[in-house]
């Protein structure tokens, strides 16, 4: 949308192209047991996001040895099948234990996919010369994610809850940074990498509740806190 040309004299570097294609469909089923005196009700959903993702990257990089900006092009093309299931069961009295399990996937910025590298030489230090870049080859971040949770209602203003947490990781994208020749001059550039599976875990405790027994419009106010 910018009128103006591209300046003739414009750094190769500084030109990239990103495009993306997505295509999506999803199936989703509810579910729902009847409650018995010797067992609470138990109801959900589980459903299947097929998700193909096409992507092209095409601009500029430099070459580490001579600092020559050379053609890239990168297209790549990839499927994902994620899963997920959310339960809840009724133990008692406004007392419901939830538990959910699913299979996500997020994409790389397109900053970060981008071929683009500034250098910020220092004239004072050389060996103080600075980088950064995108990774065009940067792959998408996938996990496992498995939550549990156990919620009491207190009443209709007033919930407690205790979650617990686990996601397995593949492909976390981490900054790394390296010497690099540029113009026959040395650079220590950061680009992003994928880097080796990781978990992340924890738990959540929280409250959340409304002060309906406060007179007149503080009958409005309440109080949601959480820790994790």
């Amino acid at each position: 949308g910018v009128p103006s040309p591209i300046p003739a004299a414009a750094s190769p570097l500084s030109l990239w192209n990103i495009h993306e294609d997505t295509q999506a469909a999803y199936l989703m089923a509810r579910f729902k047991t009847t409650a018995t005196p010797l067992k609470g009700a138990l109801d959900g959903n589980l459903g299947l996001r097929i998700v193909q993702t096409q992507e092209r990257v095409a601009g500029s990089q430099s070459v580490p040895a001579t600092g020559a900006p050379t053609p890239i092009n990168v297209d790549s093309a990839y499927t994902d099948y994620l899963p997920s299931v959310n339960l809840r069961y009724r133990l008692g009295a406004e007392l419901f234990v939830r538990a959910a399990a699913s299979k996500t996937l997020t994409r790389p910025n397109f900053d970060q996919l981008s071929p683009s590298l500034t250098l910020l030489p220092n004239s004072i230090n050389p060996s103080l010369n600075q980088g950064s870049a995108g990774n065009p080859e940067l792959k998408p971040v996938r996990a496992n994610n498995l939550d549990l949770a156990v919620e009491k209602y207190i009443d209709k203003n007033t919930a407690l809850y205790l979650t617990g947490f686990l996601k397995k990781v593949d492909d976390f994208v981490t900054t790394v940074s390296q010497p690099e020749v540029v113009g026959g001059v040395s650079y220590q550039v950061s680009r992003p990498h994928n880097s080796a599976a990781a978990d992340i875990k924890g738990f959540e405790a929280g409250y959340q509740q409304f002060y309906d027994f406060l007179p007149g419009w503080l009958s409005g106010l309440g109080m949601q806190a959480n820790y994790t």
